[in-house]
């Protein structure tokens, strides 16, 4: 087994474990039910609150880094970059939910406009999405980073603290908005090279 195969199988080991976790969270909520939204039946949790926020949050970071695992496997290493921008942000929003704001006026407008903004739904009238799109109020990544690095007690001093959000923020938006020197990253080859589209060197 190649050290890169076992480095995975670990990785898969502490996903495993996580989405135990998860799953053990859920279990503290009432099943959600099926509603009909527009014209669809869908699932949605009767009540909510900040702490399911953060479960759910957690529920998709799993997800993701299970998808992670399977494109890892499988050579596409640019595509594992843009979920970790995903599974980043969630650890951020988790974080950001759980500051104390009770001493905090702007921290707590701010946690109530992602908390609404969160459980917003997508249109108005599902039958008409070209007309029904809700406008959103989004909190910036920009707040929510310095909100974290300013919290008091702190390990790291705020302004590195925030250098260093911004800069991973910004890497790995290359990588989702597919900027110029990141899809070069997938060129190579034996001359005259050529774009590797399809998987780079998959890990067995």
């Amino acid at each position: 087994m190649s050290g890169e195969s076992q480095l995975l199988g670990y990785m898969e080991g502490a996903i495993a474990e996580l989405e135990v976790c998860v799953h053990a969270l859920g279990r503290h909520y009432k099943a959600p039910m099926l509603v009909k939204q527009g014209e669809r039946p869908v699932f949605r949790y009767e009540a909510t609150d900040d702490v399911l926020l953060s479960m759910l949050k957690c529920v998709r970071s799993v997800s993701v880094l299970n998808a992670a695992v399977v494109l890892l496997r499988a050579g596409y290493i640019l595509e594992v970059y843009a979920l970790c921008r995903i599974v980043g942000e969630a650890e951020q929003d988790v974080t950001f939910m759980a500051l104390p704001s009770d001493k905090d006026e702007k921290l707590a407008q701010d946690q109530k406009r992602f908390y609404d903004e969160f459980f917003q739904e997508e249109f108005e009238d599902e039958s008409k999405i070209l007309d029904s799109q809700k406008g959103r109020d989004r909190v910036s990544r920009q707040r929510i980073t310095s909100a974290i690095a300013n919290l008091e007690g702190h390990p790291g001093n705020p302004h590195d603290v925030i250098a260093i959000g911004r800069t991973l923020y910004q890497v790995f938006s290359g990588y989702v908005h597919g900027a110029y020197v990141h899809i070069m990253e997938s060129f190579g080859g034996v001359a005259p090279g050529h774009f590797h589209t399809r998987e780079v060197a998959p890990i067995v």
